[in-house]
Protein backbone atom coordinates (compact mmCIF):
# COMPACT_ATOMS: atom_id res chain seq x y z
CA UNK A 1 0.00 0.00 0.00
CA UNK A 2 1.35 3.42 -1.00
CA UNK A 3 -0.44 6.51 0.25
CA UNK A 4 0.37 10.04 -0.86
CA UNK A 5 -1.75 13.16 -1.39
CA UNK A 6 -1.35 12.70 -5.17
CA UNK A 7 -1.49 8.88 -5.32
CA UNK A 8 -3.13 6.11 -3.33
CA UNK A 9 -2.38 2.61 -4.58
CA UNK A 10 -2.92 -0.93 -3.32
CA UNK A 11 -1.67 -4.15 -4.90
CA UNK A 12 -2.14 -7.74 -3.84
CA UNK A 13 -1.24 -11.09 -5.33
CA UNK A 14 -1.76 -14.76 -4.63
CA UNK A 15 0.71 -17.32 -5.88
CA UNK A 16 2.08 -20.71 -4.95
CA UNK A 17 5.71 -21.18 -4.00
CA UNK A 18 7.15 -24.68 -4.29
CA UNK A 19 10.90 -24.41 -3.59
CA UNK A 20 11.10 -21.09 -5.47
CA UNK A 21 8.93 -22.29 -8.33
CA UNK A 22 6.59 -19.26 -8.21
CA UNK A 23 3.20 -19.82 -9.87
CA UNK A 24 0.90 -16.76 -9.95
CA UNK A 25 -2.82 -17.26 -9.30
CA UNK A 26 -4.34 -13.77 -9.00
CA UNK A 27 -3.23 -10.14 -8.93
CA UNK A 28 -5.24 -7.01 -8.18
CA UNK A 29 -4.31 -3.36 -8.28
CA UNK A 30 -6.27 -0.24 -7.41
CA UNK A 31 -4.84 3.22 -7.98
CA UNK A 32 -6.38 6.60 -7.37
CA UNK A 33 -4.27 9.39 -8.82
CA UNK A 34 -4.99 13.08 -8.47
CA UNK A 35 -6.61 14.48 -11.62
CA UNK A 36 -6.86 11.00 -13.21
CA UNK A 37 -9.54 9.14 -11.27
CA UNK A 38 -9.53 5.56 -10.07
CA UNK A 39 -8.26 2.56 -12.02
CA UNK A 40 -8.66 -1.08 -11.13
CA UNK A 41 -6.95 -4.07 -12.68
CA UNK A 42 -7.02 -7.79 -12.02
CA UNK A 43 -5.19 -10.76 -13.49
CA UNK A 44 -6.55 -14.28 -13.13
CA UNK A 45 -4.17 -17.09 -14.07
CA UNK A 46 -5.80 -20.34 -15.18
CA UNK A 47 -3.00 -22.85 -15.55
CA UNK A 48 -5.31 -25.71 -16.60
CA UNK A 49 -6.54 -23.78 -19.67
CA UNK A 50 -3.18 -21.95 -20.01
CA UNK A 51 -4.78 -18.51 -20.11
CA UNK A 52 -4.55 -15.28 -18.14
CA UNK A 53 -7.51 -12.92 -18.14
CA UNK A 54 -6.89 -9.25 -17.47
CA UNK A 55 -9.82 -7.09 -16.38
CA UNK A 56 -9.36 -3.32 -16.35
CA UNK A 57 -12.06 -0.78 -15.57
CA UNK A 58 -10.94 1.58 -18.37
CA UNK A 59 -9.21 -0.67 -20.95
CA UNK A 60 -11.66 -3.58 -20.81
CA UNK A 61 -10.78 -7.27 -20.77
CA UNK A 62 -8.07 -9.14 -22.64
CA UNK A 63 -6.70 -12.69 -22.48
CA UNK A 64 -3.13 -13.95 -22.80
CA UNK A 65 -1.78 -17.42 -23.54
CA UNK A 66 0.32 -19.13 -20.90
CA UNK A 67 2.58 -20.91 -23.39
CA UNK A 68 5.47 -19.79 -21.19
CA UNK A 69 5.76 -18.85 -17.53
CA UNK A 70 4.36 -15.34 -17.00
CA UNK A 71 4.39 -13.33 -13.80
CA UNK A 72 2.33 -10.46 -12.48
CA UNK A 73 3.99 -7.26 -11.19
CA UNK A 74 4.20 -8.65 -7.63
CA UNK A 75 4.96 -12.36 -8.02
CA UNK A 76 8.01 -11.52 -10.14
CA UNK A 77 9.61 -9.89 -7.07
CA UNK A 78 9.31 -13.17 -5.16
CA UNK A 79 10.89 -15.01 -8.08
CA UNK A 80 13.64 -12.36 -8.16
CA UNK A 81 14.15 -12.81 -4.40
CA UNK A 82 14.77 -16.53 -4.98
CA UNK A 83 17.21 -15.75 -7.80
CA UNK A 84 19.09 -13.22 -5.66
CA UNK A 85 19.35 -15.77 -2.84
CA UNK A 86 20.81 -18.20 -5.42
CA UNK A 87 23.46 -15.58 -6.29
CA UNK A 88 22.23 -14.54 -9.72
CA UNK A 89 23.27 -11.06 -10.84
CA UNK A 90 21.37 -10.83 -14.14
CA UNK A 91 17.62 -11.35 -13.90
CA UNK A 92 14.96 -11.53 -16.61
CA UNK A 93 11.23 -12.12 -16.17
CA UNK A 94 8.32 -12.34 -18.62
CA UNK A 95 5.24 -10.69 -17.16
CA UNK A 96 1.96 -8.98 -17.86
CA UNK A 97 2.41 -5.30 -17.09
CA UNK A 98 0.03 -2.49 -18.03
CA UNK A 99 -1.97 -4.80 -20.26
CA UNK A 100 0.94 -6.13 -22.33
CA UNK A 101 3.33 -9.05 -22.27
CA UNK A 102 6.77 -7.67 -21.50
CA UNK A 103 10.12 -8.81 -20.24
CA UNK A 104 11.69 -6.92 -17.37
CA UNK A 105 15.45 -7.25 -16.96
CA UNK A 106 17.46 -6.37 -13.87
CA UNK A 107 21.15 -6.34 -12.97
CA UNK A 108 22.85 -6.34 -9.61
CA UNK A 109 25.15 -3.32 -9.93
CA UNK A 110 26.71 -3.22 -6.47
CA UNK A 111 26.14 -3.01 -2.74
CA UNK A 112 25.31 -0.04 -0.55
CA UNK A 113 24.45 0.73 3.06
CA UNK A 114 20.83 1.87 3.39
CA UNK A 115 19.53 3.69 6.45
CA UNK A 116 15.91 2.67 7.13
CA UNK A 117 13.38 3.34 9.86
CA UNK A 118 14.49 0.10 11.56
CA UNK A 119 18.25 0.47 11.21
CA UNK A 120 21.04 0.43 8.66
CA UNK A 121 21.46 -2.54 6.32
CA UNK A 122 23.90 -3.66 3.65
CA UNK A 123 21.81 -3.96 0.48
CA UNK A 124 22.26 -5.33 -3.00
CA UNK A 125 21.65 -2.57 -5.54
CA UNK A 126 19.44 -3.98 -8.30
CA UNK A 127 18.65 -1.78 -11.29
CA UNK A 128 15.97 -2.35 -13.91
CA UNK A 129 17.35 -2.17 -17.44
CA UNK A 130 15.42 0.22 -19.66
CA UNK A 131 15.73 1.41 -23.23
CA UNK A 132 15.44 5.06 -22.09
CA UNK A 133 18.60 5.95 -20.11
CA UNK A 134 16.82 8.87 -18.41
CA UNK A 135 14.39 6.47 -16.69
CA UNK A 136 15.86 4.42 -13.86
CA UNK A 137 14.33 2.19 -11.23
CA UNK A 138 16.67 0.95 -8.52
CA UNK A 139 15.81 -1.53 -5.77
CA UNK A 140 17.86 -1.98 -2.62
CA UNK A 141 17.52 -5.54 -1.27
CA UNK A 142 18.80 -6.47 2.21
CA UNK A 143 20.11 -10.05 2.54
CA UNK A 144 20.04 -9.70 6.36
CA UNK A 145 16.27 -9.11 6.15
CA UNK A 146 15.61 -12.25 4.11
CA UNK A 147 16.17 -10.33 0.85
CA UNK A 148 13.44 -7.79 1.54
CA UNK A 149 13.33 -4.61 -0.55
CA UNK A 150 14.29 -1.81 1.85
CA UNK A 151 14.41 1.08 -0.61
CA UNK A 152 13.16 1.92 -4.08
CA UNK A 153 14.32 4.89 -6.11
CA UNK A 154 12.68 5.80 -9.41
CA UNK A 155 13.82 8.52 -11.77
CA UNK A 156 11.28 9.28 -14.48
CA UNK A 157 13.33 12.15 -15.93
CA UNK A 158 15.61 14.95 -14.71
CA UNK A 159 12.65 16.67 -13.03
CA UNK A 160 10.80 13.71 -11.51
CA UNK A 161 12.43 11.52 -8.86
CA UNK A 162 10.69 9.39 -6.23
CA UNK A 163 12.28 7.48 -3.35
CA UNK A 164 10.66 5.18 -0.80
CA UNK A 165 12.52 3.69 2.15
CA UNK A 166 11.35 1.07 4.63
CA UNK A 167 9.91 2.82 7.67
CA UNK A 168 8.69 -0.12 9.76
CA UNK A 169 8.19 -3.84 9.39
CA UNK A 170 5.95 -6.49 10.90
CA UNK A 171 7.37 -9.25 8.69
CA UNK A 172 9.33 -11.92 10.56
CA UNK A 173 12.63 -12.97 8.99
CA UNK A 174 14.11 -16.45 9.34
Amino acid sequence: VVEHPLLDTTQSAQFSNNQCDITPQTYTSTAKAAFRGKTTESLNFNWSTKTVTRQHNKDGNVSFNLDQQLYDPMSLFFKARCDLIAGKTQLSYPLIHKGKERTHQYNVIGQEMVNTGIGEFEALVVQRQRSNPDRRTTFYVAPDLDYLIVKIHHRENSLANVSMTLKSMDYKTK
